[in-house]
């Protein structure tokens, strides 16, 4: 099948699934506003401007050979494009952020409705958890167009490896004991809570050290949560790792003894699905959707987004082998049972096979018109920054 599929050329989430269903036999080109390294992508002329970026995506949509048009992420003007240009059958992938816009990206109301839009013009909606399913069908999307998809985790990438190399690297003790912090290094994710509950913990196990990857970081927050390091004296325990790449993260994991992950929101992470793949233990914020795939004290911890909470989780689990052990042995049956990849892949491939073809929509004039208004605002915005305020 010919696959268009529309998302961020730079996030790993949406290489990762474009390369995976290539493998599958699929002929997939990404059409992308933000150009990443990677071949087989559709992006604009260099260095052109926001009109020229439009009209370079809509003729895109409109003339590019696919048998189906999937985007990946629900918010952005290819996404939003793809929606009004008319092209069938339309699939599209929430991923959290997008649609539970007031809990992670504060979308304006333009940007709501026009995700909205989007999400009723689709054939196919995947959604990662029961939450993000509740939220589509609050919005208008039918419920017979939702396809509950997780996309799981590759098996084969993520699994229990040999992390001596790292640990030599990293110049680690032989008896550092890792705390690994995998995600996104931006306040949403509360890394100065996993950063201030570390230093309570600290002095009582002393070989323990704190591990942060800076996957799209905040250069401010990094700032500050340096200071803070600073000031606690664990300057030589905490470790700023960079961006790192997807094939190298499960090495992070079995470097670890537990991964810390305590969003205020979420949908499924695929940094849950990587740590339970790699057998190690996890610590998650008490959300209802994390529910739907691990159990309190089972095959997670769960916690209130609290420094005393996350300390004294943090300590139980250095001390209590019995327990990590445990839990990492029910997080490789949760990937057994529903969280590996090909599984998934097999479930998408199903239903894209099932979807009509040719069948094609007039397209929307007023969400043309919306992404215009939209452009021409920010633009504004840019000229005026109190416009921003």
């Amino acid at each position: 099948m010919r696959l268009l599929a529309v998302g961020n050329g730079k996030s790993v989430h949406v290489i990762g699934r474009v390369e995976a269903m290539g493998r599958r036999g699929h002929a997939v080109r990404l059409l992308t506003e933000i150009p990443g390294e990677k071949a087989n992508q559709l992006t604009p002329p260099p260095r052109a401007k926001a009109p020229q970026i439009l009209r370079y995506l809509w003729r895109m949509l409109r003339t590019q050979p696919a048998d189906a048009v999937h985007v990946h992420y629900a918010a952005g003007y290819g996404a939003w494009l793809a929606g009004a240009c008319g092209r069938a059958p339309l699939v599209v992938s929430v991923m959290g952020g997008d649609i539970l816009a007031d809990e992670q990206m504060g979308q304006n109301v333009l940007e709501r409705w026009l995700t909205r839009s989007l999400l009723r013009r689709a054939d196919l909606v995947t959604s990662k958890s029961a939450e993000l399913t509740n939220h589509l069908t609050r919005i208008g999307v039918a419920p017979q167009r939702i396809l509950p998809l997780v996309w799981g985790v590759d098996e084969t990438l993520f699994r229990r490896r040999d992390a001596t190399a790292l640990r030599t690297r990293m110049g680690l003790a032989p008896t550092a004991r890792v705390v690994l912090s995998p995600r996104a290094l931006r306040p949403f994710y509360n890394i100065h809570v996993i950063v201030d509950a570390f230093a309570a913990m600290a002095t009582a196990s002393p070989d323990a050290v704190l591990v942060i990857t800076e996957y799209q970081a905040d250069a401010d927050y990094r700032e500050m949560l340096r200071r803070r390091i600073e000031s606690a004296g664990l300057a030589d325990r905490v470790h700023f790792v960079g961006k790192v790449e997807i094939d190298e993260m499960a090495d992070y994991y079995s470097l670890a003894e537990m991964v810390v992950s305590i969003p205020a929101s979420d949908g499924i992470p695929q940094s849950l699905l990587e740590a339970l793949a790699c057998g190690v233990p996890v610590i998650l914020s008490d959300l209802q959707c994390y529910h739907e795939w691990v159990a309190d004290g089972v095959s997670a911890l769960m916690i209130a987004i609290e420094t005393a909470d996350l300390a004294a989780a943090m300590a139980r689990l250095l001390e209590d082998g019995r327990l990590r052990t445990g839990l990492a042995a029910a997080g490789l049956e949760v990937i057994a049972k529903g969280g590996g990849l090909e599984a998934n892949l097999d479930r998408l491939d199903a239903a894209l096979s099932r979807l009509p073809r040719g069948m094609g929509r007039s397209p929307s004039l007023a969400v043309l018109v919306g992404v215009m208004i939209l452009m021409m605002a920010r633009a504004l915005a840019a000229r005026l920054p109190f416009l921003r305020q």
